[in-house]
Order: C-alpha cells, then structure tokens, then sequence
C-alpha cells in the first residue's frame, strides 16, 4: 500500500462518488536495543559466578565484560551468549556488564550487576 493517496469509488449509471484520501505515518526507525540481567548465581565457596541475560527489543548479540575492583586495566567487551559462567575467580570484587548490540547499534547502557566472591 503507497504512504498516501486517494482512492474514488463510483457507480456506473449514479451521479453519486465517494473519494478517500488517505497519509499513513512514517515507519518508526528502528531503535537500539536495551539489555536485562535475568537472573545472577553466585556462588563464593566455588568462585563461581553465572548470569543469564536478555534483550529488551530486537538484538543479535551480546558482548559482555567482567571488571574486578581495584585493578588498574579496564578489560573490553567480548561476545558471549546466555547464560555466562565464570569459574575459578578470585577473592575480591567484581562488576558483570552485558550489552546487546543490532544493526543500529550497541546498547549504550549495559546491565550491571555487582558481586564479590
């Protein structure tokens, strides 16, 4: 169907027509996605930690990111998928970050969640 337009409807041998004009509304853009942590595990006896995420409109993928406190080097963003597990960490203080990503863009607010083992 075109954006606008109009359309007559006439009956033959009738003196009386109908005319529709019609404007449908631009598309809405597509917008980038959010993110949500779903639900944390953490297990301090095991130094073990795993999270389970989703998007918050259409995403097709995700990145994640674990930061311990106190560390001088800031780590990027990898691919990953849910659920993440993390094992084997060491004591102290941690920040889970996830973020999904689409065509137009990543999710400039990652889901944060933090922990200490």
């Amino acid at each position: 169907m075109p954006a606008a337009g109009t359309s007559s409807l006439a009956i033959p041998g009738q003196a009386a027509e109908v005319q529709i004009s019609y404007q449908l509304p631009p598309p809405k853009p597509a917008s980038k996605p959010d993110t949500k942590i779903t639900k944390a595990k953490i297990r301090k006896k095991k130094h073990r930690a795993k999270f389970s995420f989703e998007a918050i409109g259409s995403a097709s993928r995700f990145e994640c990111k674990l930061t311990k406190a106190k560390r001088k080097k800031n780590p990027t963003f990898w691919a990953c998928s849910s659920p993440k597990t993390y094992k084997k960490l060491k004591r102290g203080s941690y920040t889970f970050e996830v973020r999904a990503r689409n065509r137009q863009g990543v999710d400039p607010t990652p889901a944060k969640r933090r922990f200490t083992i």
